[in-house]
C-alpha cells in the first residue's frame, strides 16, 4: 500500500513537472521574478497569491502539454499587471512591445501602419496633421466623423489601416453633412506622436508635444522653440493635453530648454540616480559616476510660458509639469493631471520578445522631496468638445487672452488673472 501511494506522488509530481515546463510555464515564472526582483514597492504585493494565481492559470490553460506556447498566458499576464498597486504598470505582447519599440525610435520610414493624419477625441477631429492625407482632403479640426467605409463596406477599426486602398469618411461640420475620399499612407500614425507648432496671435508661439514615446521628439521641441523665437515670439504656450508620456531622456531634453539645474533624483531598489539640466543636456548621477547626454543644436526659451494640461497628460508629460511648477517658470490652464507619475516604468524584455512596463522607480524631486498626485492647474477648466465643434479651442483662448494684454516677467505672471 505505501509503495502504491509512493508510486502515485511520483506520478503525481511528474504530471506537475510536464504541466509547468513549457514555453507558457517559463514566462510565467521569468514574469514573476520581474515582479520579486525590481517592483519599487515589494510590500505592496502579495508574491504568494500571486504565484499561486498564475501557477493555477497555466495549469487550467496548458493542461500538461508540454509546448505549451507563450501566447497562452498573455491575457493573464495582462489582467495581472494592470491590477498591480501603482495602476501603471502595464504587459506588452511580442506585436505591441515591437510596434512600441518603432515608435520609440521614431521610425516612420519602417512604420507598416497607413494613416491619414487625424487625431481623434469621441469621433471628434481633435488635430489634423499638415500635408496628411487628412488635411489635403480638407478635413478640419471639429469636424464630427459619422461613419468611416472601405470597399462599400463600413470600418469599425481605428484610423489604422494595413494598405493604402481607399476610404470614405462621412463628416458633420456645423450641421452640414459630406463625405471625403482619401489614400491611407504609411507613417502618418506615428507622426502623430511628435510635436507641432504655431503662431495663433503675434508674438505668442504655440507648440504642442503629443507624446514623449518617440526618440528625437526633444530635438524637434528645441527646433521649433528656435524657429518661434526668431520669428519674434516672446511667450509660450505648450499644450500637453492628452500627452501621456513616454521617454524620461526625452522629457528632461525638453525641459532643458526651459530650466537649468538638479531636477529628478530616480530611487529603485538598487540605486539612486540624479538628473541635473545644463545648457540644453542632462548630467545622470549614480554613486561617483556621472553621463551626459546634449542636443546637438539646443535653445532656451526665457519667456512667458503657460501649459495646457487635462486630465490624460500623464507620467513624462505629468511629471515635466510638475517640476515647472515647482519652479515657478510658468502657468498652468486645464484640468488636473492624470495623477500617476510618483513612479516610473522600466521596460524589461521577457524571453518572447513581449515586454513588462513595471514600475520599477520611484519618482522624488532632486531635494528628496516626493512628487505630488498630480498638478493643480492655476485656472482650472475643462476641455469643452462641443466648442471644438464650433471651432473653438477654450482652454486654447483663455491662455492666449491670458498673454496678449501683458509683456511681464514669468513672476509678474504670477500675479495676473487670464481677465
Amino acid at each position: 500500500m505505501r509503495l502504491k501511494l509512493m508510486f502515485v506522488l511520483l506520478l503525481f509530481w511528474l504530471g506537475l513537472t510536464k504541466a509547468f515546463a513549457s514555453p507558457a510555464s517559463d514566462l510565467a515564472t521569468q514574469f514573476l521574478g520581474y515582479l520579486e526582483n525590481y517592483y519599487v514597492e515589494p510590500e505592496k504585493l502579495d508574491l504568494k497569491s500571486l504565484k499561486s494565481g498564475l501557477e493555477i492559470a497555466v495549469a487550467n490553460l496548458c493542461g500538461d502539454d508540454a509546448s505549451c506556447p507563450t501566447s497562452k498566458i498573455h491575457d493573464e499576464l495582462s489582467k495581472i499587471t494592470k491590477a498591480l498597486p501603482d495602476k501603471t504598470s502595464r504587459f506588452l505582447n511580442p506585436e505591441q512591445a515591437a510596434q512600441k519599440r518603432s515608435e520609440a525610435r521614431g521610425d516612420t520610414l519602417n512604420d507598416a501602419r497607413f494613416g491619414i493624419g487625424i487625431e481623434l477625441r469621441q469621433n471628434l477631429v481633435y488635430r489634423v496633421l499638415d500635408n496628411s492625407p487628412a488635411d489635403k482632403a480638407r478635413v478640419m479640426v471639429g469636424d464630427v466623423i459619422t461613419s468611416i467605409s472601405r470597399n462599400n463596406q463600413a470600418w469599425a477599426k481605428k484610423l489604422e489601416f494595413g494598405d493604402n486602398t481607399p476610404v470614405t469618411i462621412a463628416l458633420e461640420r456645423r450641421g452640414v453633412k459630406f463625405f471625403k475620399s482619401m489614400s491611407p499612407e504609411l507613417g502618418w500614425l506615428t507622426n502623430l506622436g511628435f510635436p507641432a507648432s504655431g503662431v495663433p496671435k503675434p508674438k505668442i508661439g504655440y507648440l504642442r508635444i503629443p507624446s514623449f514615446q518617440m526618440s528625437g521628439t526633444a530635438a524637434r521641441v528645441h527646433e521649433q522653440i528656435a524657429k518661434l523665437v526668431s520669428g519674434g515670439a516672446n511667450s509660450l504656450i505648450l499644450d500637453l493635453r492628452f500627452n501621456t508620456g513616454g521617454l524620461l531622456e526625452e522629457m528632461l531634453l525638453t525641459l532643458s530648454a526651459f530650466h537649468d539645474g538638479a531636477v529628478l533624483r530616480l530611487r529603485s531598489r538598487g540605486a539612486t540616480q540624479l538628473y541635473s539640466l545644463k545648457n540644453g543636456g542632462i548630467e545622470a548621477q549614480v554613486g561617483n559616476k556621472t553621463s551626459r547626454y546634449a542636443l546637438p543644436k539646443p535653445t532656451t526659451f526665457k519667456g512667458n510660458l503657460i501649459v495646457l494640461t487635462n486630465s490624460s497628460t500623464a507620467s513624462a508629460a505629468e511629471l515635466m509639469a510638475l517640476i515647472l511648477q515647482r519652479e515657478q517658470l510658468a502657468r498652468f490652464v486645464g484640468e488636473p493631471s492624470y495623477g500617476l507619475c510618483q513612479t516610473a516604468l522600466a521596460p524589461l524584455q521577457l524571453l518572447d520578445q513581449s515586454e513588462l512596463r513595471l514600475a520599477a522607480v520611484k519618482n522624488l524631486f532632486a531635494d528628496n522631496e516626493s512628487i505630488p498626485e498630480k498638478l493643480e492647474p492655476d485656472y482650472n477648466m475643462t476641455d469643452d468638445l462641443t466648442a471644438l465643434e464650433q471651432g473653438h479651442d477654450l482652454v486654447l483662448e483663455t491662455a492666449i487672452k491670458w498673454l496678449q494684454p501683458i509683456n511681464l516677467s514669468v513672476k509678474g505672471m504670477l500675479e495676473q488673472t487670464p481677465f
